[in-house]
């Protein structure tokens, strides 16, 4: 806490960085000014009680607003997941169909199927059975190393900032001429 006296008056401007130290001057019913302690008029508990309160309602709209945005980049987040699973999955089936018409795929493609529906691979290879005799088409990659390094980096969650706010205060007081006084509050 600061205080700051005010020129020509028996006020003081009290600045207060956080709500501990509105509690702790409430509570005590005084603040220390260059040792000194100085008790508060019932106006000045008044006014610190109303500037507590209004301190919380704004730093609860902050810590609101802080939730809301992260809520926000979270779903962005989901959202990118799904289109990466679904993108993935037509990927997949468009393998299975390709294999299933007797075409040939990369390794890398078949292994990615297999692991991702043994049985949906045995039935592509059975039906690729059927159509052994047709032309063959061969195809590049659908999966690539980009897509698997996307799918294994972890996206940084958003964290909610800390919320910090300042409360000035014309509190009446005999204050000590002395120039602004940096107080334990």
């Amino acid at each position: 806490m600061k205080i700051n006296p005010t020129e020509h008056t028996s006020n003081a401007t009290a600045v207060f960085t956080n709500s501990a130290q509105i509690t702790r001057a409430l509570n005590k019913g005084s603040i220390e000014i260059n040792g000194d302690t100085v008790e508060l008029s019932e106006k000045a508990m008044q006014a610190l009680a109303k500037a507590q309160k209004e301190a919380d309602e704004k730093k609860e709209r902050l810590m609101t607003q802080a939730v809301a945005d992260q809520n926000a980049a979270v779903a962005r987040q989901q959202a990118e997941a799904y289109e990466d699973y679904y993108t993935s999955q037509g990927k997949l089936m468009e393998i299975a169909r390709r294999i299933a018409k007797g075409d040939i795929v990369p390794f890398s493609d078949e292994q990615k199927l297999m692991e991702f529906s043994n049985d949906l691979y045995q039935m592509a290879k059975q039906a690729a059975l059927l159509n052994r005799e047709k032309e063959r088409k061969k195809h590049d990659a659908l999966f690539d190393e980009e897509d698997e390094q996307n799918n294994s980096s972890d996206a940084d969650s958003p964290s909610i900032p800390s919320v910090d706010y300042e409360v000035k205060l014309e509190i009446p007081m005999d204050v000590p001429t002395e120039g602004g006084t940096d107080t334990d509050g």
